[in-house]
């Protein structure tokens, strides 16, 4: 009864933008002894972070 459903094929997704398809970037080194310096490069992974969560979760539909 159910071999008619067997032969349908998947609907077919869209492709994938690439700047949706591109990996999120490579974290820096940190090598300096300085707090301030610390702080600077933490802020700057936080908005890297982000903005590459917000791309993927653009994506998902979440």
């Amino acid at each position: 009864m159910l071999t008619g459903c067997a032969s349908s094929t998947p609907p077919s997704r869209p492709p994938i933008p690439a700047n949706l398809a591109s990996p999120c970037p490579a974290i820096d080194s940190f090598t300096s002894p300085s707090w301030d310096e610390l702080m600077k490069s933490y802020l700057k992974l936080v908005i890297q972070y982000s903005e590459c969560a917000k791309k993927h979760e653009a994506f998902s539909g979440t």
